[in-house]
């Protein structure tokens, strides 16, 4: 199982396109044949509806767990796919192998102290600008290439020796 929370509460600019989440997540269930859930609180809904709306096979739970399922959920996935957010930390500290998406802040200063994580961030001339919404054209998030995200889940997915046959 793979969890996929394409919320952050901090605002927009901490969020990855749901077209480029919704790519990563069928070349992994392609490969892998997984089970894909979306997670995220009552105000992550509207991103997790669209990349539900990109991703149709995929189950949204968004809003509609306690904070004991939605980690206990996480815990169970094989693999966590996120924004910088707190479900990246929440991954971190239950142990689940994370890849997390920067934009707007500083992966120096917010990652994950623990736990097998990739953090994957791609400076640009206007980052780390920490702002909730950006003003110019979201450059930060453009240059994040969802093939080297599906490199990262790929290289985590393939390390682990529990198997997906079993969900």
């Amino acid at each position: 199982m793979v969890s996929v929370c394409p919320g952050a509460e901090y605002g927009p600019a901490k969020r990855w396109f749901s077209s480029h989440f919704a790519w990563v997540c069928r070349q992994l269930k392609d490969k892998y044949g997984c089970h894909i859930q979306i997670l995220g609180g009552e105000k992550d809904r509207p991103p997790c509806e669209q990349l539900k709306k990109e991703l149709p096979e995929a189950e949204n739970l968004s809003g509609k767990t306690t904070l004991a399922e939605f980690f206990e959920r996480i815990f169970s996935s094989h693999l966590l796919l996120c924004n910088d957010s707190g479900a990246m930390h929440v991954g971190s500290l239950l142990q689940t192998p994370t890849v997390a998406i920067f934009g707007s802040t500083d992966p120096q200063k917010t990652a994950p102290i623990g736990g097998p994580c990739r953090i994957i961030y791609e400076k640009v001339d206007c980052s780390p600008c920490f702002l909730r919404k950006c003003p110019i054209d979201f450059k930060c998030m453009q240059a994040v290439e969802p093939r080297k995200v599906f490199e990262a889940c790929d290289q985590l997915l393939s390390s682990q020796r529990k198997s997906f046959t079993s969900e």
